[in-house]
């Protein structure tokens, strides 16, 4: 009983943030922003939650609402935003299959009622995040119902009665289990277990990636990196198990593309772009724990300073973005920098 109890609580931690609104007057009193967030907070990482609650005027928000489409567009070249197309077609199919939440009594339970928030259950999130599962099976009893994808992951089975259902992603090599709730709503399986862990890194490198073409075979290698600030030095750090790499005449040859907003005082004042190349012999690369990208930037004036960071490993076979932030003081020059 104890470890179910832990692995539930590990889950709310997860999910947590997807479950409540942001306590901002400010926000609350800006519709457009607020209809926003409601549902796209599913997607947003831990970091654009904060920056989001930290937005005092309408402007700062509408540009933050363009930037987070931005980064998620897998193909800038073409007029539509594939990743804003599949997030509002997951949110549609979650309402639509997952909001059954209400049954009349009797042996065999009937959908009487629809909440309309099957988006915002644990199966609906899941779904919204990871996208279709690549394999279900499916638990039936007499005083069930099906309220999700059958095995082919798109369509209904009204006659069909179940109590749980297990959710196989084989890319990620991830199963989650779900079970029917007295309410009718679908939410984790406590005594199957979930490895809420890996889950959690899944999930984050998700909500920037919508994957919408399925790479062959699993994705093995999931892109992230530490930064900091120091001596007017932006350093990125990636282990190399994190990178793709090219062999060009006997060296590992890494492409990173990198762009970040620098923020002074809460107000946005430069967005730099740069594209990385890093060199390594197979040795050397096995051996060194992190490959570091360095970036010159001075912080020339006082006041408090972000960098809002993207990177991706341009050599992925799979989408590869994953967002960071660092803050830094800023000093004039002759005052040692920012750090």
């Amino acid at each position: 009983m104890k470890s179910s109890k832990t692995r539930i609580a590990l889950i709310f931690v997860i999910l947590g943030t997807a479950s409540c609104y942001v306590s901002n007057p400010l926000i609350r009193s800006d519709p457009q922003a607020a209809e926003f967030y409601e549902k796209t907070r599913l997607i947003m990482t831990a970091e654009e939650i904060s920056i989001w609650k930290h937005l005092d005027t309408p402007l700062a928000r509408r540009e933050f609402i363009r930037e987070f489409w931005v980064i998620r567009d897998p193909d800038p070249g073409t007029p539509e935003n594939e990743g804003r197309i599949e997030f509002e077609r997951r949110v549609a199919f979650a309402i639509d299959q997952f909001s059954w939440n209400t049954l009349s009594p009797g042996r065999i339970a009937k959908r009487v009622g629809k909440s309309g928030r099957g988006w915002n259950s644990d199966m609906g999130r899941i779904y919204i995040v990871l996208g279709p599962p690549d394999r279900v099976r499916t638990n039936r009893d007499v005083d069930g119902y099906a309220g999700i994808p059958n095995e082919d992951g798109v369509s209904i089975d009204e006659s069909i009665d179940v109590v749980r259902q297990q959710w196989t992603y084989d890319r990620f090599r991830l199963h989650l289990a779900f079970r029917r709730q007295s309410s009718g709503s679908w939410g984790f399986d406590s005594e199957m277990g979930v490895p809420s862990g890996r889950l959690s890194e899944i999930m984050e490198n998700a909500k920037l990636n919508l994957i919408q073409v399925r790479p062959p075979g699993e994705v093995t290698r999931i892109f992230r990196f530490e930064a900091d600030y120091k001596l007017g030095v932006l350093r990125l750090s990636i282990r190399p198990r994190c990178l793709y790499f090219q062999d060009v005449g006997g060296k590992l040859v890494s492409r990173i593309q990198v762009r970040f907003h620098v923020y002074r005082d809460g107000r946005k004042v430069e967005t730099v772009e740069r594209e990385i190349v890093l060199e390594e012999s197979e040795e050397t690369a096995s051996r060194k724990k992190f490959l570091v990208v360095e970036i010159p930037y001075e912080l020339t004036a006082p006041g408090k300073f972000l960098f809002d960071i993207l990177a991706r490993d341009k050599l992925s076979t799979a989408p590869s973005a994953f967002r960071g932030f660092v803050k830094a003081v800023g000093r004039p020059l002759g005052m040692g920098g920012g750090r």
